[in-house]
């Protein structure tokens, strides 16, 4: 059991329960080693959204309802509700609601409505409820929003899904997809702007290196025509051999290695 101190917010209490719970799982001795450790987490959570929003009796008497039938049929009725960071009505509040009623009846849709939210996916849920302290068990394409570069950009996100103290999971999902999107197409680039740098470096004015390979005959053969990007000489095999003038007639080409001796060059 974690102390919680009435109308400070939940997320300081929940994340000492996570740290509790790691510690069961894997010990307190691997915790540094896996997931870093754990006295760098400067946030003060006491100090943000101390002041809890006002109660709503109606949404309260929902969330009731809502756990008693996802208890009953075992399954998440309504992905959709999500009571927020409000404060709890107290009997008083809740006598009133149901004496101003008088003998109306409170249906199931005046209390949690009919949205229809998908549930998050396992990623996205572990992004919207994990503790920074185990950020790294995250799988890509998840693990991109919080890596030190865009761990920032994250929380930022994080913070805007919230209105008024409640959650809204599908403006999350949207904005996680639309910025893993945006990761992914960078990454493209980068590899592709890598794959470039590499191509040009090997077609440098010496000329592409043969590249050898245990797995593959190397075979060297004349072109009629002189090649765009030739071919570089090998380097000596030792200081007092010259080196070789480069030849953009010879083309390389590979075979795979077999028991056989290579086909003749002609």
């Amino acid at each position: 059991e974690i102390p919680h101190k009435r109308g400070f917010p939940n997320k300081s209490t929940k994340l000492r329960l996570a740290c509790l719970a790691l510690e069961e799982i894997f010990g307190r001795e691997n915790l540094d080693l896996l997931f870093g450790s754990q006295d760098d987490d400067d946030d003060d959570d006491d100090t943000v959204g101390r002041q809890l929003a006002p109660a709503e009796p109606v949404s309260y008497l929902g969330g009731l309802l809502w756990t008693l039938e996802t208890y009953r049929t075992g399954k998440c009725i309504d992905y959709g509700y999500n009571y927020g960071r409000k404060s709890s009505p107290s009997a008083l509040e809740l006598a009133t609601l149901l004496e101003n009623r008088g003998g109306q009846k409170i249906s199931r849709f005046d209390l949690i409505g009919d949205s229809d939210v998908a549930p998050l996916s396992d990623g996205m849920s572990c992004l919207a409820a994990l503790p920074p302290q185990a950020h790294s068990i995250l799988e890509e394409p998840y693990s991109w929003l919080v890596e030190p570069s865009s761990r920032a950009n994250f929380e930022e996100m994080y913070n805007s899904c919230f209105s008024e103290g409640v959650f809204d999971s599908k403006s999350f999902a949207d904005k996680c997809s639309k910025q893993i999107l945006n990761l992914r197409s960078e990454r493209q680039i980068s590899k592709a702007e890598s794959a470039k740098r590499r191509l040009t470096a090997s077609t440098n004015s010496r000329g592409r290196h043969i590249q050898s390979s245990s797995k593959y005959w190397t075979v060297l053969s004349m072109s009629r025509r002189p090649l765009d990007h030739p071919y570089a000489p090998p380097d000596p095999i030792c200081d007092r051999t010259p080196r070789l003038k480069s030849n953009k007639r010879v083309r390389a080409s590979k075979l795979p290695v077999s028991h056989a001796s290579p086909p003749p060059v002609i």
